[in-house]
């Protein structure tokens, strides 16, 4: 039964699956069945839209933001499981009137909708419902000016194909936003991705991630957790800074990795709000922040997420990031013949708020984050 186990592994890598799993036994002495698993992502510039508009009611004019569709999806079957996270980032217009006004100022506090749904086309909007949240973006002082939104707990157990929302073949994974409040006014609006003085709108802040577990009841490697943090505070000075890392040995062409991070910040009594954002990137070392040019050839550039950020306000004790992503291995990381080792890290970026700081001014990094990363072994 072993050896028809690790034959039937073969196949399925042949056939194109990635990170092979087998387990080491069941009950009764029996096998677990093979599994593999297949993670995808929407990648480099997801956005499918810059604006959004505001009505006076939730629900009422959603747009989808981003898909992940059949073209990276791979074709669902009975038995299956699949995992899905998110990040998406959101600007406010102006509140006073400026160059990078994108329509009228307005001084209330949009209520944001972010939903994942499975359906058949990438304009579906009222699929199969996986995961919602809802969260107030602060126009009013202090003022958020970005928000981000991350979903990490979205999944679908795939029983019987017929029940599907979708054909099997076709499905899309579809990010919907929308935006509301009742003072709303014709022409509202909040921006999907960032605003520059000039009024241009740069993308690239967010995607959608999935993990196909194929059977999904069959043994999977579980997470590694880290909480050591490389440093215990970061510098206003708008660098980047590794917050956590883990090392990885013995990569592989085939590999897949699923990442997590949460960093939990603390102004601690400054009197300005905090621009803060967080991307999840695979290094050349612990304290790297950026991907050197060995992690850039293995797979996706190096990056697992991409960087986005928001205010801590100084009116909140704590502040939280939440980051997720995936990589797939392409290229084993060799130098000079040999394999070398490949960290994730969690890098992070803080500065004050249009003013200057002072020179001893620090972000305190809590003690209650940390990174967790899951690596699926090709076989």
């Amino acid at each position: 039964m072993r050896r028809r186990a690790i034959f039937v592994a073969a196949l399925l890598a042949a056939a194109g699956c990635t990170g092979v799993a087998i387990g080491a036994g069941g009950a009764g002495g029996k096998p677990k069945r093979a599994g593999h698993v297949r993670v995808a992502t929407t990648g480099s510039y997801s956005e499918l839209i810059e604006k959004l508009p505001i009505t006076r009611s939730p629900d009422a004019e959603p747009r989808v933001a981003m898909s992940l569709g059949p073209s990276r999806l791979p074709r669902l079957r009975r038995g299956d499981r699949l995992e899905l996270s998110a990040e998406v980032q959101v600007t406010l217009n102006c509140n006073e009137r400026e160059p990078r006004c994108l329509g009228d100022p307005y001084h209330y506090n949009p209520s944001l909708g972010v939903r994942l749904v499975m359906g058949d086309s990438r304009r579906d909007r009222s699929g199969r419902q996986l995961a919602r949240r809802r969260i107030v973006c602060h126009q009013t002082r202090p003022r958020e000016h970005h928000c981000v939104v991350t979903i990490t707990s979205a999944s679908l157990r795939v029983r019987k194909l017929n029940r599907l929302p979708c054909p099997a073949e076709r499905c899309f994974v579809n990010l919907v936003l929308d935006a509301s409040n009742p003072r709303a006014q014709a022409g509202d609006i909040i921006v999907v991705g960032g605003v520059k003085p000039s009024g241009a709108i740069p993308q690239d802040r967010g995607r959608i991630n999935s993990v196909l577990f194929r059977p999904g009841n069959a043994r999977y490697p579980r997470p590694r957790h880290s909480r050591a943090r490389v440093r215990n505070s970061i510098p206003l000075d708008l660098k980047r800074h590794v917050v956590y890392s883990q090392e990885l040995r013995r990569l592989q062409a085939g590999d897949q990795l699923a990442v997590e991070a949460t960093a939990l910040t603390k102004e601690a009594g400054l009197p300005y709000s905090v621009r803060t954002s967080a991307q999840l990137i695979l290094a050349d070392g612990r304290t790297e922040v950026k991907p050197g040019p060995l992690a850039r050839r293995v797979g996706g550039k190096g990056e697992i997420s991409e960087a986005n950020g928001f205010n801590c306000t100084r009116d909140r004790a704590t502040c939280t990031t939440r980051k997720a992503g995936v990589l797939r291995v392409r290229r084993s990381p060799r130098k000079k013949g040999r394999i070398r080792p490949l960290y994730v890290n969690l890098v992070m970026v803080a500065g004050a708020k249009r003013v200057h700081p002072g020179g001893g001014d620090r972000y305190e990094v809590l003690r209650r984050g940390g990174l967790s990363v899951v690596r699926y072994k090709r076989r």
